[in-house]
């Protein structure tokens, strides 16, 4: 969509672009952390595990910031939660997020659970998951980055089709399969969009691949049939004007994921062992290419400095 690079795969806590309705009622397109708050109760059980564990092998400088308040304090309270359910009750709180195929975790005899992968076809044709969202939310998503505001968002789960039942019978995304439908989920009134929230039908989805790097090794940008294109589907409305060239909508995106890409880039820098400039240098080499990223990485990693 416009120049935004390929994603091989989206991770939670990680970022991604979603489509949603911002305060003055045009439909926009930004980056947004996968995760929603979790509830405060939820939060302090976590952290005092976490505590708990570390408590006997480190300092407590080390282990304090897990069950800090600074943790307790962005956790929502749950007069929050029943807020922010009531936001996505009205619309305000929805939003669309684009997949080519998606992975439920597998049961093998041996004790393994390698991702089994889903599409509507072994072409893997665009479709949407329908979400919620929450803007501006001031949290500690991890401890060695500290307090930061993010946009956040999650898509909605139902039960299963027999397909994804098959191989976990808990649930599945709610997936939309035409812009209609699209439309429906982002303006309707809330008993009507949730009438959207059921599994897609027997026999939709299939299996196109098994392994985690074969699910991601295809990557499709096929619209919903030949003549609509689904970015433009996703933001038309009465307030949003869109040119042909779709440039600014890239830039503009690139620009809100600037604040979540640099605890990203951080992360892999550390892992790796390089600097922060050496993996942007390779992100601009590579673009999102989480395999090649790697393999470069460690390729240069093993170079050691240079002359």
């Amino acid at each position: 969509m416009g120049n935004l690079p390929p994603q091989p795969g989206i991770y939670p806590d990680y970022t991604a672009p979603i489509v949603r309705t911002a305060a003055d009622g045009v439909r926009e397109l930004v980056f947004a952390r996968w995760g929603l708050p979790s509830p405060r109760k939820v939060v302090e059980e976590a952290a005092e595990k976490r505590a708990a564990k570390l408590l006997p092998r480190l300092p407590r400088s080390t282990w304090r910031r897990w069950s800090g308040a600074s943790r307790m304090r962005a956790s929502p309270t749950s007069a929050m939660h029943r807020a922010r359910i009531a936001a996505a009750g009205s619309g305000r709180g929805r939003c669309l997020l684009s997949f080519t195929s998606f992975a439920e975790p597998e049961p093998l005899p041996a004790g393994s659970r390698p991702p089994a992968w889903f599409a509507f076809n072994e072409d893997r044709p665009l479709a949407v998951f329908a979400g919620l969202h929450v803007p501006g939310w001031t949290s500690v998503r991890k401890a060695k980055e500290g307090e930061v505001i993010a946009d956040l968002y999650a898509f909605l789960t139902t039960s299963p089709d027999v397909e994804v039942g098959a191989i976990h019978p808990k649930t599945m995304p709610v997936i939309l399969t035409t812009p209609e439908e699209c439309e429906t989920r982002f303006a309707a009134p809330a008993p009507i969009a949730l009438e959207l929230q059921r599994p897609t039908p027997d026999g939709g989805l299939q299996i196109v691949a098994r392994g985690e790097n074969e699910g991601r090794r295809r990557l499709s940008r096929a619209p919903f049939g030949p003549d609509r294109d689904l970015g433009r589907c996703f933001l038309r409305d009465e307030g949003t004007h869109m040119s042909d060239d779709e440039t600014n909508v890239g830039a503009r995106c690139q620009a809100r994921a600037a604040s979540g890409r640099n605890s990203e880039v951080a992360d892999f820098a550390q892992l790796h062992g390089l600097t922060r400039k050496q993996v942007y240098d390779l992100i601009d080499k590579y673009g999102n290419d989480r395999e090649k990223l790697e393999a470069a990485a460690h390729e240069l990693k093993s170079a050691g400095p240079g002359p």
